[in-house]
């Protein structure tokens, strides 16, 4: 798939939203697999690449576990 012409940036708000919408339609797939699949998907240049694996490759659906005492 090729976006030639897009704005500065484009390719990358629509790698995110794709991410987005990916996520909660195939929540079994990671994070970090759907980010690389962005990646290649949207063409994004290394820089690009490396910040949304980095975003999304760190988030994490787990809870903390239950004897994480809070801190107010």
């Amino acid at each position: 798939m090729q976006h030639a012409f897009l704005p500065a940036g484009e390719h990358v708000r629509r790698a995110v939203r794709w991410i987005s919408d990916s996520r909660r339609e195939q929540f079994a797939m990671s994070p970090l697999a759907l980010a690389s699949e962005a990646a290649i998907r949207f063409d994004l240049s290394p820089f690009e690449s490396e910040w949304l694996v980095h975003t999304f490759g760190k988030s994490s659906d787990t809870p903390p576990p239950e004897d994480t005492q809070r801190v107010d």
